[in-house]
């Protein structure tokens, strides 16, 4: 399955690309995040119930049908690409030559490396804090879970506003900043309620990192090699979400405390976000006339 999923990346960032227009891409990405993220709070509740009284032989097919139901929808956008270019990008080894001749993408890859290190090094040792040191039960993680999911929802009010202002890259180092707090709130943790703003931040970094990563690989990529700058991000992601767990794993069997892997995760991700700065990113476009209605449950594409 996420074989399968990785594959339509590169050409899911090409169509956002095209449909949507730079000066809104923000806004339109945020109202359609929104709703996919309510569609989750309001199907969880059921797909736990389902599974307690029809199990997983029924869920699954319901799911699949689900999924080709989406996929026949994509079938019907008409995407004007225009004369495609010939093909610039013949072998997996050539994507090493973007890498290597554009050195703002190459510093804006490093630190976005950096960042995704930074944050996936504590990702397993939150659960041992949870459980070892706070003792806390499924319903206190569940309801903490909510708190962080009502965050991921109406983070997208703030970030697609963010995003046609400032741009991907903005997004991306302000996502990096509020990052930090997760790591932080853990060290010093001693309770349940102490965990909140830890939840309240990851909601809001799911937010912005979903938008921030898609913009910021079509903001400094060449506008005809969107698809090679695609596939080049999502490798990196890959190959962080692999490594980092076992470095986490190694230096636990080392004896490291999970402070001090937490102490590592900060020391990366304020390390990304300094380098963040030093990556120039092309402008956003200026924004231009949008209906007065209120976004996100009413708006007008701008004129062109």
């Amino acid at each position: 399955f996420w074989l399968l999923e990785g594959f339509v990346i590169p050409g899911y960032t090409r169509i956002l690309q095209k449909i949507y227009p730079d000066p809104v891409r923000g806004k339109v990405m945020s109202t359609v995040r929104m709703g996919q993220v309510t569609a989750i709070l309001l199907v969880t509740p059921l797909a736990g119930w389902a599974l307690d009284h029809v199990g997983y032989p029924v869920l699954f097919p319901l799911a699949c049908i689900l999924g080709i139901s989406s996929v026949l929808l994509f079938t019907r956008l008409r995407v004007d690409e225009g004369p495609l270019p010939p093909r610039q990008t013949k072998a997996f080894g050539e994507l090493q030559e973007i890498v290597r001749n554009d050195a703002r993408f190459r510093r804006y890859l490093f630190s976005f490396a950096l960042f995704g290190l930074g944050t996936m090094l504590a990702w397993p040792v939150y659960p041992l804090v949870q459980v070892d040191r706070l003792q806390l039960s499924y319903s206190t993680i569940g309801l903490l879970g909510l708190v962080e999911s009502t965050m991921w929802l109406f983070s997208y009010l703030i970030w697609g506003r963010f995003l046609d202002r400032r741009g991907g890259l903005a997004v991306m180092r302000a996502t990096c900043a509020i990052a930090l707090v997760q790591p932080l709130v853990y060290i010093w943790a001693s309770s349940a309620w102490l965990l909140i703003p830890a939840f309240v931040a990851r909601g809001i970094v799911s937010g912005g990192f979903e938008l921030g990563r898609i913009n910021a690989g079509i903001q400094l990529a060449d506008p005809e090699r969107i698809t090679e700058y695609a596939v080049i991000q999502s490798t990196t992601i890959g190959m962080r979400g692999i490594i980092a767990p076992l470095i986490s794993a190694f230096l636990l069997r080392l004896g490291m405390p999970p402070t001090g892997i937490f102490i590592l995760s900060v020391g990366c991700m304020v390390t990304a976000w300094v380098l963040f700065g030093f990556v120039h990113a092309p402008a956003p476009v200026p924004q231009q006339e949008i209906s007065a209605a209120r976004w996100p449950f009413r708006m007008r594409m701008p004129r062109v």
